[in-house]
């Protein structure tokens, strides 16, 4: 087993928290000294293997040198993790993800990366990788998220499928927090936490939107047991146009009995995005989902907490606000270039037009299915 760590001197507390995360108990004696040899050494055993671990150089030219005394492995390896990633005509991004990716401390892992038919150079970068880490599959023509990330469920050769999307970057440790939380075998899935641009940048909407703290099913954040999808079947398409096919994912796996966890310290970070006035409306769809959701899973289309109020009334503060937006506008705008925000047409293309618009699909929807809904 592969298992590869750097650290240098100012780094040491971070190198025992990594191997307490990976449920491995050290005592451990801590030496700091000026060294001449090129590297120093973590050395260390386990029941099963011994490895030598190189330090950098670091700036002051220190070393140090951790002598472990006893290390003890009191439960199983990490399990290997597949983790799969979507991409469509992002290319500089997903540079930068695949970048984080491949600097995780994890041991044992694959990425598998779905080029769903971009036209960006994508193809030609993704060829031009030689890394036994990365595996690539391209589709001929766009599909759609969802079938991206089906393709990379079948062709993923491990147990545990952790999901990013190309325009996240998965910070160091996201893996092992991730496994951590899939020590009870009855839990399902995990959930990470997802931040905007960076840990404690607030934002305004709709950069708020992306943000997660690990209590909502996003698929740029998420890991399931392969046997969710054996026994509840893959992500489902038709969810695409209501920008929600991974919460119906998820809950359908509620559904179907699997438990699920958060793991707070499984951090993505979101780069950042570029809202126009049209995806800004394309958004708006996202509540309409709630009426064929809740036809579909009675008992579990809550379990996540949506903002539905007694079962029928979705973004119940759209028609607080709505009601008294004269009032509020001047408010409102006042509060949005004080926030250094100039784009005036993505301020009006909210307000109103983009709560109406989510209003008028969800009552559209929810008499198509005749699901009662407001």
């Amino acid at each position: 087993m592969e298992f590869k760590l750097k650290l240098n001197a100012s780094q040491i507390s971070d190198a025992l928290l990594h191997f307490a995360h990976a449920r491995i108990l050290t005592l451990a004696r801590i030496k700091t000294h000026r060294a001449k040899d090129p590297a120093c050494m973590i050395e260390y055993k386990t029941l099963h293997i011994k490895k030598s671990i190189p330090l950098p150089r670091s700036n002051v030219n220190v070393r140090a040198r951790l002598e472990v005394l006893s290390i003890f492995c009191y439960a199983s390896f990490m399990q290997p993790i597949s983790i799969i990633v979507p991409t469509y005509n992002r290319l500089a991004m997903l540079k930068d993800c695949l970048a984080a990716l491949q600097a995780l401390r994890y041991p044992d892992y694959e990425i598998i990366v779905v080029n769903d038919g971009s036209a960006d150079g994508t193809r030609g970068w993704l060829n031009s990788i030689v890394n036994e880490k990365i595996r690539v599959i391209h589709h001929e023509k766009n599909q759609g998220l969802s079938a991206a990330r089906n393709s990379g469920i079948i062709a993923a050769r491990y147990q545990l499928i952790a999901f990013i999307d190309d325009d996240c970057v998965a910070h160091p440790n996201w893996l092992v927090a991730m496994e951590k939380e899939f020590d009870n075998p009855r839990i399902g899935f995990v959930i990470g936490k997802t931040v905007y641009m960076r840990e404690g940048y607030r934002g305004h909407f709709p950069e708020r939107v992306v943000h997660n703290d690990c209590r909502w099913p996003k698929g740029c954040n998420i890991a399931y047991r392969k046997e969710v999808f054996s026994s509840a079947g893959n992500f489902d398409d038709a969810f695409f146009r209501y920008n929600n096919e991974d919460s119906e994912m998820a809950i359908r796996a509620v559904a179907a009995g699997f438990l699920f966890a958060s793991a707070p310290h499984a951090v993505v970070s979101h780069q950042k995005t570029l809202w126009t006035a049209q995806s800004l409306l394309r958004s708006a769809r996202n509540a309409s989902v709630w009426p064929i959701l809740k036809q579909k899973y009675p008992a579990s289309y809550r379990i996540f907490n949506p903002p539905i109020t007694a079962g029928y009334i979705v973004n119940a503060e759209d028609y607080a606000l709505l009601l008294f937006l004269p009032l509020t506008i001047p408010f409102l705008l006042i509060r949005y270039f004080l926030n250094g925000k100039r784009d005036l047409k993505l301020f009006f293309t909210k307000w109103p037009r983009w709560l109406l618009l989510r209003r008028l699909l969800l009552w559209r929807e929810s008499i198509r299915i005749r699901t009662w809904m407001i």
